[in-house]
């Protein structure tokens, strides 16, 4: 009887596949805001889009840009004010990184940022602007079923904090917003 030995299997792509520089996505978006804040109790929220890119430092960190929209209708005028809608937007910087390696098709990176909140405020045909500072953090999966694209699938938490002109009682609800985001969409890979 002859013992078997396991052979390493041979990676099927060539060496330069798994030399991205950076990617691109776009992704559709499904926000929930959590707590008690203004927009938990005042907002039905509706689905938006994700735009994001970003260039890979190495094989662990990437650096990039992140843009995200949504809209919101008002359920709850006692809460937000004579209002009919609010659009949301979004914009960061981050920096991500893999805790695994980077030779397969499928990929874990992990997101810190910091960037701004515009809040537009519409009423007929009237609008106004809240604006803030706001960070997120977020964990994404991504699988790339060829040279250039793949999809990817995201679970990220925004803190929203603005100077909105409220009552002192009032102040945290206001000031303080707490939103998850998560989003699926394509990834376009650059070499």
């Amino acid at each position: 009887m002859n013992p078997v030995f396991a052979q390493d299997i041979e990676n099927k792509y060539p060496e330069y596949y798994y030399d991205v520089l950076g990617n691109f996505s776009i992704g559709f978006l499904v926000p929930e805001a959590i707590g008690t804040n203004f927009i938990a109790e005042g907002y039905e929220l509706w689905n938006g889009v994700q735009l994001e890119g970003r260039v890979y430092v190495n094989d662990k960190v990437a650096v990039g840009a992140q843009f995200q929209a949504f809209k919101g209708r008002v359920v709850d005028p006692t809460v937000v004010g004579a209002l009919d809608a609010t659009g949301f937007t979004h914009g960061f910087v981050f920096g991500s990184y893999n805790p695994f390696t980077r030779d397969n098709n499928m990929l874990l990176e992990l997101a810190l940022g910091a960037g701004y909140m515009n809040y537009r405020n519409e009423k007929e045909f009237q609008r106004f602007y809240d604006t803030g500072f706001s960070l997120m953090a977020n964990a994404t999966l991504s699988y790339r079923f060829t040279k250039w694209l793949g999809v990817y699938g995201a679970i990220q938490h925004l803190w929203d904090f603005s100077k909105i002109a409220t009552a002192n009682s009032l102040r945290n609800s206001y000031n303080s917003v707490s939103i998850i985001t998560p989003s699926l969409g394509l990834r376009f890979y650059f070499l």
